[in-house]
């Protein structure tokens, strides 16, 4: 639970608290565990390294805020404003961060494993090496933002904006991508084994060097269409794995052609499943 003394100098507002906070000796740590601050405005408090786990911040003020390095974990931010607050190295696992305003924040290293940031905004967000394991990602947009080296394994991107975002070398391995948009996004080396990247727009996107292993045949299950287009040289360098895919499904990222004399899928250079 919170303590109340560092309860009642929050409550009186940010500038309250930041002059109160600045007497405070070095490596002090504020507890608003499991406090309820929802629809409060902070913006600009300083709650770096502070105990926020459980906290119901829903609807809070914290544009510009410094929450680096505190604990959010489990924490209740759906639809907080935190554009342009600094949450890097921050704890936020299994945090509720729906509908939540990310953009333009610093999120570098921090631990969004579990958390739901489903419809969440983090256009041009900095989430480079951050932990998005297991999260809910589904209809957020990513635009612009810097994903790189993120770990997204097992994440639900479904339906997600990424247009244009930097996924460079970042770990996509078993995401669910159904219908997610990755137009002229930059996947280079990016690890995307066993991805489900049905019905995803991938036009314009850089995947040289990307280990695209496991992904063919969850495309050709999406069959009823062609999937996602790309550029062709493009894919220059992609790694693709010996899966075999039934005649008329695209071949690595090609438009399926009219021709019948499909003996090859080109990725693997395996005689295609008829």
């Amino acid at each position: 639970m919170a303590n109340q003394e560092h309860l009642e100098h929050l409550r009186q507002g940010a500038i309250s608290w930041n002059t109160w906070r600045a007497t405070q000796p070095p490596g002090f740590r504020p507890d608003l565990s499991s406090a309820d601050l929802s629809g409060t405005d902070l913006s600009g408090v300083r709650l770096n390294s502070a105990n926020l786990s459980r906290a119901n911040l829903n609807n809070a003020n914290l544009n510009n805020a410094n929450l680096s390095r505190a604990d959010l974990s489990r924490a209740d931010l759906s639809k907080a404003d935190l554009f342009e607050a600094n949450l890097n190295s921050t704890n936020l696992s299994y945090a509720r961060l729906s509908s939540a305003d990310l953009s333009g924040a610093r999120l570098n290293r921090a631990n969004l494993s579990g958390a739901d940031l489903s419809s969440s905004n983090l256009l041009r967000t900095d989430l480079s090496g951050a932990d998005l394991s297991g999260a809910d990602l589904s209809e957020a947009h990513f635009n612009r933002a810097n994903l790189f080296e993120a770990n997204l394994n097992s994440a639900n991107l479904s339906g997600v904006h990424l247009n244009s975002a930097n996924l460079n070398s970042a770990d996509l391995s078993g995401a669910d991508l159904f219908e997610a948009n990755l137009s002229y996004a930059h996947l280079n080396s990016a690890n995307l084994f066993e991805a489900n990247l049905s019905s995803a727009d991938l036009s314009g996107a850089n995947l040289g060097s990307a280990n695209l292993s496991g992904i063919i045949k969850a495309w050709a299950r999406a069959i009823g269409g062609w999937l996602p287009s790309v550029r062709g040289d493009q894919w220059s360098g992609a790694r693709c794995d010996q899966e075999r895919i039934r005649s008329g499904a695209h071949e690595c990222g090609d438009r399926p052609s009219s021709r019948t004399d499909r003996d090859y899928d080109r990725c693997s250079a395996v005689p295609a499943v008829r």
